[in-house]
């Protein structure tokens, strides 16, 4: 079985649309480092928290334990733990993919060997798989939601999607 593990980013902003059966959908289980989740739920009041929460009561998003030690230090001297502890779980259990957005997490997580997907990645694993008929539609919800993404990542995206 695939092994992916999330940031607290997509995860966010994909809940904060009502999207975030799209991750499920296409991975089936994601795995998540308690750092992202209490990053996600810290007073229950942040944009998804609930709808995070009830991902991991229904079982498909997971919260795991990892191993701290010399490598978390080394990777919270260079993102926010949260960053921090997804990359080193990515590692720890050879994960197939990293879900993250933040472009310094995305390229401290590539610099040790992870490989990685982002909100337009699986925007466009969404299309292509009929999850959403029009990445549009749902990059401008995230945009309203208040989930930044630059317009040279949007056209890129919608690129790739043939909707430009």
């Amino acid at each position: 079985m695939t092994v992916i593990v999330a940031d607290a980013g997509p995860l966010i902003g994909f809940a904060r649309i009502g999207k975030i059966d799209m991750i499920r959908h296409l991975f089936h289980s994601v795995l998540i480092p308690q750092q992202v989740f209490d990053e996600i739920t810290v007073a229950g009041e942040k944009p998804g928290a609930k709808v995070i929460s009830e991902a991991v009561t229904s079982g498909w998003l997971k919260i795991v334990k990892i191993q701290h030690n010399k490598l978390t230090t080394e990777l919270s001297a260079l993102v926010d733990m949260g960053e921090a502890e997804a990359i080193q779980l990515s590692l720890e259990r050879n994960a197939s993919l990293l879900l993250i957005d933040d472009k310094k997490g995305r390229k401290v997580a590539r610099k040790f060997g992870v490989t990685i997907i982002g909100t337009g990645g699986v925007l466009l694993k969404s299309k292509k798989h009929g999850l959403i008929n029009q990445i549009s539609f749902t990059l401008s919800d995230l945009a309203k939601a208040g989930y930044r993404i630059s317009s040279a990542l949007c056209n890129k995206i919608l690129e790739l999607a043939d909707e430009i």
